[in-house]
């Protein structure tokens, strides 16, 4: 049987956040800013989750599509490890309280505003996310 949980096919930092607002636009109950990794999400959220069965934020996703969602270092960190970033980087691109407060989580909204929010990132650090392989 197919796992729903799609794999990242990006070579860069920069696709790989291409990959995740794609994600985001196609099952916006995939993207929940509140929560880093949840892979258990229909008990949590029932009709609400994903048909895959997990949500995430932008750090959450970026450490399933690229398979480091196991093991003991925390979601955040993992995600700025495997995009390149500093820390001041990784939280402005994961803390972001308007988002991770925002009470439409899971739905079209929710997920167009997170995905302006990466592009104003990838944007912002384009030639850095570009030169980090993945």
């Amino acid at each position: 049987m197919k796992s729903l949980i799609p794999v990242s096919k990006a070579k860069t930092a920069y696709g790989l956040l291409s990959e995740i607002a794609t994600l985001a636009l196609a099952e916006p109950k995939r993207m929940r800013m509140a929560v880093f990794l949840d892979t258990r999400a229909a008990v949590h959220w029932g009709d609400h989750a994903p048909a895959c069965g997990t949500v995430g934020c932008i750090a959450g996703w970026t450490c399933v599509l690229t398979g480091n969602n196991r093991g003991v270092w925390p979601v955040m960190e993992r995600a700025m490890d495997v995009l390149g970033l500093s820390y001041k980087e990784g939280a402005a691109l994961f803390l972001i309280p308007r988002l991770c407060n925002e009470e439409k989580q899971g739905t079209a909204v929710h997920a167009r505003h997170v995905v302006a929010h990466i592009r104003r990132f990838q944007k912002r650090y384009a030639t850095q996310l570009k030169a980090k392989k993945v």
